[in-house]
């Protein structure tokens, strides 16, 4: 609501010759109080900020057409000198001080323009090899071991070792330098549901969209191969799913030479079936509790959903898993930030992984499990301040996400391009582990 009531605006930029316009959108009074700046970042770091004095004297419903040579040099040098990063531009109208009720340097008006786009790395799918002979244990190269039993699979690389259950398909044992990364068993799952918001409530979605809560998933096999020329183990579990008419895969590929895994997720729809919307299409990782702070390049540092985004600028945030739960009046979902461009995870040493996918995505982490923020079937009267902290720091990582509305918050579905429709749908991602 801040964000688009605010009175001045950008337009028309030409960041590369250094000239925009500005709209001073108030009926009755000037912008002269404010001080405008524009900073210029790479990769979400801060390159230089500049001042830009021309704002004086644009008159109430008027735009002035602004040239700024210090502007134009220092997006240029941006791009010569970090020609591979995102080059991100951040306008900010800043307070005087001279006005009543108002600090000053308190920002009035801001925007960001992404001047060069972030380049996402698209990681090869090795060509399938056939299947590795069954043995007790093999050892595949100098960097790589797998275990096979008929109980479960176990590959161990540099620093990680994970072990997939043969019966369940999941990751039993996610290590790192010997020490879990996650809590207990199957703490790594798919996840198309979240805790209904207040706006969910008014719409009925918590009973339209319940096939998706816990859907029925019967593992039809747990299927290893080895890619000698690539030096990978590809562990792939495929599963049925008859209420939502569909079949998930998941693969876990492990990467020797890097120390990483990759993650993928893919759900393969039926042609024609009549099956409700979903809230999101992603994992949930529970990690331990003490694994609860969040460092990521994204659009932050408040929640913010796909028809909530513009109000947050993407940058280089820190978070703790406490803070990142917003406490409503009513327990619902809460944290998720989205345009993800990577996302670290760790303890207070910093030891823990980095997420990072081909696309943008959305994460959150916060102490509190999904069933303890979902009233269920009907609106309960609890309060967040009588939540249970969960035993786990719960990480979410979705490639999309349903809007949470708002048109009216009785009926309103989230508006059409923002909703998640029933369909194909897949999630690469790579853990990524980082040293304390």
């Amino acid at each position: 609501i801040q964000y688009y009531h605010q009175n001045v605006w950008i337009k028309d930029l030409d960041a590369v010759n250094g000239a925009f316009k500005v709209y001073n959108e108030n009926f009755f009074k000037n912008i002269d109080d404010l001080n405008l700046t524009a900073t210029v970042y790479a990769n979400g770091v801060k390159l230089a900020t500049v001042e830009i004095p021309e704002t004086k004297g644009i008159a109430p419903q008027a735009t002035k057409l602004i040239k700024s040579d210090e502007l134009k040099y220092a997006v240029a040098e941006a791009e010569s000198k970090h020609a591979k990063e995102e080059i991100v531009l951040n306008f900010a109208f800043a307070s005087d001080g001279t006005q009543p009720l108002v600090d000053k340097g308190q920002v009035m008006a801001r925007q960001q323009f992404i001047i060069s786009d972030y380049q996402f790395a698209k990681p090869a799918v090795p060509a399938v090899a056939a299947a590795p002979t069954k043995k007790d244990k093999v050892q595949e190269t100098s960097s790589m071991e797998v275990e096979e039993t008929n109980s479960y699979v176990k590959v161990s690389a540099q620093r990680m070792s994970v072990t997939i259950g043969k019966k369940t398909g999941m990751i039993d044992y996610l290590d790192v330098d010997g020490e879990p990364m996650l809590k207990f068993r199957e703490s790594m799952t798919p996840e198309f549901w979240r805790a209904p918001t207040d706006n969910d409530f008014g719409a009925g979605l918590q009973k339209k969209f319940q096939v998706w809560k816990n859907p029925v998933m019967n593992l039809k096999g747990v299927a290893v191969e080895k890619d000698k020329k690539a030096n990978t183990i590809s562990i792939c579990a495929t599963y049925e799913m008859p209420e939502v008419k569909g079949e998930l895969e998941i693969e876990y590929l492990i990467m020797p030479n890097t120390g990483a895994m990759k993650v993928s997720q893919e759900f393969d729809a039926s042609d024609g079936a009549k099956v409700s919307d979903l809230f999101r299409f992603g994992m949930l990782m529970q990690l331990p509790y003490d694994m609860d702070k969040s460092q990521y390049y994204g659009r932050g540092p408040i929640e913010n959903y796909s028809d909530r985004e513009d109000c947050m600028r993407i940058g280089i945030y820190s978070d703790d898993a406490d803070n990142q739960y917003f406490p409503y009046i009513r327990p619902q979902e809460s944290g998720t930030k989205g345009d993800m461009r990577w996302w670290n995870q760790t303890d207070a040493s910093g030891f823990g992984f980095k997420v990072k996918s081909c696309k943008p995505f959305y994460a959150s982490a916060i102490h509190f499990d999904t069933e303890e923020l979902d009233d269920g079937d009907d609106k309960d009267q609890r309060h967040s301040f009588n939540l249970k902290k969960s035993k786990f720091t719960n990480l979410f990582l979705d490639a999309e996400h349903s809007g949470v509305a708002g048109e009216n918050s009785w009926g309103a579905w989230p508006l059409e391009k923002y909703r998640l429709h029933y369909g194909d749908k897949d999630f690469t991602f790579v853990l990524i582990p980082l040293d304390k």
